[in-house]
């Protein structure tokens, strides 16, 4: 299924033909009574393909190769799947586009972005080649189409911005659309009115081909750029080959009068029916019957809104469906690469289920009804989807409700045909547009896991939920024909009501409706309301800065998911969370221990310990919120004991550092045991026992009077020396002195000896 073609229900185009604008038919019939006539004199070419057979070559040729087109719109559209996503590491060499252009953190929303453009131009394409493959034809709409989505993969391929692979995935998204809805409308157009269920499902049969395809892809492409250029090729050459094999639908030609073309047509496909189809003369006798038609809608839409509420009720609802069903479906596939497991398998599995989906539908509808099948598969997908938020440590079991959810929207794809045949086209083309909303914000369901990994598994259930009530607005179209004007419509949705309510039920609700107060209608919105602000008061939690929280639901035990700062949510009364403070905070521990020489020693300790924040799911588990009192007096006592003892009382004070280096990495290693951080150990107390401190105290004094008396030793032994050196000074100034009058005697008798 695409997001421009999945839209169609296999019973949309009925024998009447098939059109393009709004993803719904254009091309009618007259009605029964008028055309009986007609028929006799001509042949209408629903007719002329069931006498041209279901075995015609051409036919089973150009219809086989239009249904190709899915598999490689498919590989197109799902190569997001794996080229958003961070999986450098899935097959050991893929570079993603997070990868090359660092969309990650705050940039990540242009991944997703991207993925949005594409489908904005679903909604473009839709709007726009559709209605222009209704008024120059389908073959060439189809083959313009597939030649530009080939160009604009080969450019996206050589992008050199995420700007510039945002704006080719726009042109790849409308002309995805243009070629694979005019594709389908045209195997359908092609097809023998016996063979277009088989038609139908081929389409579901080539789609799921081409989605699968896309894991091996993946798998084998070293970079985005091998696998988004990869398309290229196989996309020129299957436009070379549509071009000289698919020919312009019979009911095309038809419906723009060319008589010529269409003899051509069936003189090329199957010449014996030449003589018995007389175009001219049908084609003629159409243009009153098709003004008349045009007219009768375009003045009949204008008023419908305006004087039958109950199809604005209908057109809501059914807006409300599509949109719905496209941002699950595409929400869904796009996610299933986030899945636990291996993201190949998964994604695959996720496409392969959507086969059941076409194989059984058909059955399932014609016994219960389409009411019965829409509805309930919504409800079956919404009970899916909130199943894993309570065994989200059950990988298999999410991965199989992930898989029947996605067989449950594949089965809600079935649309309720309501509306009236003069208006149906308008307003069913309305809600195809408008349902494009939907695969606009498919891909953002992955940013939702990274605000909180339940939430898209809520959304995905409320939104299910939901559509299973809204479907049951709607009528049930089994039993009854589809109406061909408003007043059928008003006039069976009467005939319905008549049928449910009784004449005393119809008397007791108008009793009853009597007999309300207006109070008590107050009273209960009010009641009604504050319960529903209490449910969502209750229904989200904060995580503050600097924690963290685990999830403990009734349930399904302890979630293995650690939820970050900010606001999450849960359900309420069936899970709650435990939040931890992962900032370091300051303890203070204090332990006697004995040293080497049997002292007793008492050493505090300042530890700052954080818990680990990727293990909180197992802190939990073992040690509950209180840690520190748990683990950190333990091992701290454990921890000092051991390093102490290799020390003496008085190497712990000379030695202090050498000891806390000590004390630190052992109880850091010990800490991480638990899964513990601890960014700081010091010593910040060490006493000793008050014998050996009055010992060392005595000790102390001892050394000091030793110290003192050698003192009074040693001054005495100056006061020793120094005299002796004062005594030898005065000794040998007294020498010199009797030295000095001896030769002052001397010199005297040699002076008076020569002066006589």
């Amino acid at each position: 299924m695409t997001s421009g073609t999945m839209l169609v229900p296999s019973s949309a185009i009925d024998a009447e033909g098939a059109g393009l604008s709004g993803s719904i038919p254009q091309l009618t019939l007259p009605q029964e009574p008028d055309v009986s006539s007609l028929l006799a004199r001509s042949k209408h070419p629903d007719q002329l393909l069931t006498q041209i057979g279901r075995s015609n070559v051409h036919l089973l040729a150009a219809v086989i190769l239009c249904s190709l087109s899915w598999t490689i719109g498919a590989l197109v559209i799902m190569t997001s799947a794996f080229t958003s996503v961070d999986c450098g590491d899935c097959n050991g060499t893929m570079i993603t586009l997070v990868q090359e252009f660092d969309l990650k953190d705050d940039r990540a929303y242009l991944m997703e972005l991207s993925t949005s453009f594409f489908m904005v131009g679903n909604m473009i394409g839709g709007a726009s080649f559709t209605h222009i493959g209704d008024k120059f034809g389908r073959r060439p709409v189809f083959l313009i189409c597939s030649l530009f989505l080939s160009l604009s993969s080969c450019i996206s391929a050589l992008s050199t911005s995420i700007y510039t692979f945002a704006f080719c995935r726009l042109i790849q998204g409308a002309c995805y659309t243009g070629a694979n809805l005019v594709a389908w409308v045209a195997a359908y157009e092609l097809s023998p009115p016996s063979l277009r269920s088989f038609t139908t499902f081929l389409f579901g049969i080539t789609w799921v081909v081409g989605y699968c395809l896309v894991a091996p892809l993946a798998y084998f492409s070293p970079t985005w750029r091998f696998m988004t250029g990869s398309i290229t090729v196989p996309l020129l050459i299957f436009a070379l080959i549509c071009y000289l094999l698919v020919p312009e639908t019979l009911h095309f030609l038809v419906s723009k009068k060319k008589a010529e073309k269409a003899h051509k047509w069936l003189e090329k496909i199957d010449s014996t029916l030449m003589e018995k189809a007389d175009f001219f003369t049908y084609l003629s006798s159409r243009d009153d019957i098709a003004d008349k038609e045009i007219e009768s809608s375009k003045s009949s839409f204008l008023s419908v809104l305006i004087q039958n509420k109950l199809f604005i009720l209908y057109s809501t609802v059914l807006v409300y469906l599509w949109t719905c069903d496209n941002f699950i479906y595409f929400g869904l596939s796009l996610y299933s690469t986030q899945l636990a497991g291996n993201m190949y398998v998964n994604y695959i599995l996720i496409g392969l289920v959507e086969l059941p989906a076409y194989i059984f539908m058909p059955i399932l509808i014609s016994r219960f009804g389409r009411k019965f099948i829409v509805s309930g598969s919504h409800f079956l997908a919404g009970a899916c989807f909130f199943i894993p938020i309570f065994l989200s440590n059950h990988e298999w079991i999410s991965l199989i409700c992930w898989l029947i959810g996605k067989f449950a929207i594949s089965c809600s794809f079935m649309a309720l045909y309501i509306f009236p045949t003069n208006i149906r086209a308008i307003l069913m083309g309305m809600c195809s547009v408008l349902s494009r909303i939907g695969s606009i914000l498919a891909p953002y369901i992955r940013l939702l896991g990274s605000v909180s990994p339940n939430l898209p598994f809520f959304v995905l259930s409320a939104l299910s939920a939901t559509a299973g009530l809204l479907t049951l607005l709607l009528p049930e179209t089994k039993t009854r024909p589809l109406p061909s004007n408003l007043s059928q419509a008003q006039q069976q949705n009467n005939d319905l009501t008549e049928l449910k309510m009784d004449k005393k039920g119809q008397e007791a609700m108008k009793n009853a409706m009597k007999n309300a107060k207006g109070a008590g209608l107050g009273v209960g919105l009010v009641a009604t309301a504050g319960a529903i602000a209490y449910g969502v008061a209750q229904a989200m939690f904060t995580v503050e800065a600097g924690h963290r929280a685990v999830m403990f639901n009734r349930i399904g035990g302890l979630s293995d998911e650690v939820y970050k700062e900010g606001l999450h949510f849960r359900i309420p009364w069936f899970q709650y969370p435990v939040v931890y403070d992962i900032r370091a905070r300051p303890n203070q521990i204090r332990s006697p221990t004995g040293s080497k020489d049997l002292q007793i020693v008492n050493i505090g300790l300042r530890v700052l310990s954080r818990p680990n924040p990727e293990q909180l799911v197992k802190i939990y588990r073992t040690l509950g919120q209180n840690w520190e009192e748990r683990v950190l007096p333990s091992i701290c006592n454990d921890v000092l004991k051991g390093v102490v003892a290799k020390f003496n009382a008085s190497q712990l004070i000379t030695q202090r550092q050498q000891v806390s280096h000590m004390v630190r990495k052992a109880l850091m290693e010990r800490a991480l045991d638990f899964n513990i951080i601890l960014d700081d150990v010091s010593i910040t107390e060490l006493a000793f026992s008050a014998q050996y401190s009055a010992a060392v105290e005595s000790k102390q004094v001892a050394a000091q009077e030793a110290q003192r008396a050698s003192f009074f030793v040693e001054r005495a032994k100056q006061q020793k020396q120094e005299k002796i050196v004062q005594a030898e000074g005065e000794a040998e100034s007294a020498k010199l002195a009797s030295f000095t009058i001896s030769y002052y005697k001397i010199k005297k008798l040699e002076n008076a000896l020569l002066n006589s």
